[in-house]
């Protein structure tokens, strides 16, 4: 939460710090995503599904060069599949980007963006799940397990256009910055765990979404 309320502090403060000429804008955003889990390799099954996002957003835009920068604060639920057993994912995602646009027409404005996107996973991190097998005759147990990072840095690429002053729809392609979870296949018998695969996993996403702006 810390971290959270530091970012929230710092996009505060290059807000107050901006020019009065600039345009503000706020608003509500939501929307639909479609993350893959990369890396964890070929043995291990996974299956993504669509998440959601919402919540609140804001914008400066320098109306001459057409130059501004937005951030978010979205609350965001996604749901995978790890050789069969499903992971829920939920997390804070603060995107900060640069974005660029121009006017097509008096009532439309499109705009391309990039930028970092800071996220923070809470609730349940650490997924367990297994079961025994019987190998001539011995009994052993076959345990998995896939777990969250507490944070992770990803980066956004992507497009959108306003209409009408007040909806704005965007697309944009979040790439991970390094490992956002881990698995490991283990086996226990007689007390003896022996790991069998251990892997990091990298994710990265696809994002729809809408906006309202006042």
């Amino acid at each position: 939460m810390k971290k959270i309320f530091t970012m929230m502090v710092l996009a505060a403060t290059f807000f107050c710090a901006t020019p009065a000429k600039a345009q503000f804008e706020y608003g509500v955003k939501a929307g639909l995503d479609f993350t893959k889990i990369n890396s964890l390799g070929n043995d291990v099954k996974t299956k993504n599904h669509a998440g959601f996002f919402l919540g609140p957003t804001v914008a400066f835009t320098f109306p001459i060069v057409g130059v501004g920068i937005d951030a978010s604060a979205l609350y965001e639920h996604r749901e995978n599949k790890i050789n069969d057993q499903k992971v829920r994912q939920n997390s804070i995602n603060i995107p900060v980007n640069v974005r660029y646009g121009i006017g097509l027409a008096s009532l439309v404005k499109v705009f391309a963006f990039t930028g970092p996107q800071f996220a923070f996973n809470f609730g349940k991190r650490d997924f367990d799940w297994g079961g025994a097998t019987t190998t001539n005759g011995a009994v052993s147990y076959a345990k998995e397990n896939f777990q969250l990072k507490k944070s992770n840095l990803s980066w956004n690429i992507g497009v959108g256009a306003t209409v009408l002053k007040h909806v704005q729809a965007t697309v944009n392609y979040n790439i991970g910055l390094g490992k956002t979870s881990e698995y490991k296949g283990s086996t226990v018998a007689d007390d003896v765990e022996t790991i069998k695969k251990r892997a990091k996993g990298s994710s990265n996403t696809w994002q729809v979404g809408v906006a309202y702006l006042f």
